[in-house]
């Protein structure tokens, strides 16, 4: 159960060795193959259902359109938890992606509902 007294936890996913390469469709087909992706979804998905996940997703580049990964706020969660969460992550694992774990404080007025729209 996630403590609102903790800070969030950034974590920033990012194209490894084991990443597809082509266009953007066939990034998305090759990933949404991957065991890995399945499973890395499915964690994400359990860990936000337990409320630890204030919101994340899949990251494009803007001029080309291409997956770069993607980016998970995590909520009252103690660090050193996410960094363990993220060291287990199949696709980190398997050199998919790697990851960066960031502590994260929302700057004041710019904390609010997320439209996910």
């Amino acid at each position: 159960m996630s403590d609102p007294g903790l800070p969030h936890v950034l974590v920033v996913y990012e194209p490894a060795e084991g990443y597809p390469r082509g266009t953007p469709a066939q990034v998305a087909e090759a990933l949404a193959a991957m065991p890995a992706m399945a499973l890395h979804m499915a964690r994400l998905g359990e860990a936000a259902a337990r409320g630890d996940v204030l919101l994340g997703g899949p990251v494009s580049a803007i001029g080309d359109g291409l997956p770069r990964g993607g980016m998970v706020v995590f909520r009252g969660r103690e660090a050193a938890d996410v960094v363990a969460f993220v060291e287990d992550d199949p696709v980190v694992r398997e050199g998919i992606e790697r990851a960066r774990v960031y502590r994260f404080a929302p700057a004041p007025g710019m904390h609010g509902s997320v439209d996910a729209s």
